[in-house]
């Protein structure tokens, strides 16, 4: 196991990308993306609950998975956010966007439980 400043560290980096970057972003920017692509208040608003849905699977699959095989809740938050981000990022309509928002949020949920005190001393 690495040391408790190198845990701290790559635990607030993925924390950092998966939930700042991505769950946080979306709404700093949506006025800016409802501009961009003619996304109404309605989906808007959708979309943020549909992330707020996705975020709690996600914690909940990272806490399943984190105790036996943190690593792999690790890859799944970044996986998610990493896919979900790229997709927003390439998406040029409402529908394409919501979908990769969505799924984005799961990497933040994903990514705070292998860092918890229970997970972290497994594997």
């Amino acid at each position: 196991m690495g040391s408790p400043a190198a845990l701290v560290g790559s635990g607030t980096a993925l924390i950092a990308a998966t939930y700042g970057l991505v769950r946080l972003a979306y709404g700093l920017f949506l006025p800016d993306v409802q501009h961009a692509i003619g996304l109404g208040d309605g989906p808007a608003g959708w979309i943020a609950s549909g992330s707020s849905v996705v975020y709690c699977v996600g914690a909940l699959a990272g806490f399943l998975v984190a105790p036996t095989h943190p690593r792999t809740a690790v890859v799944l938050a970044v996986l998610t956010a990493g896919l979900g981000v790229a997709g927003m990022a390439a998406s040029t309509g409402p529908l394409g966007f919501g979908v990769a928002a969505v799924v984005s949020s799961a990497g933040g949920g994903a990514g705070l439980p292998p860092h918890s005190s229970d997970s972290s001393s497994g594997t």
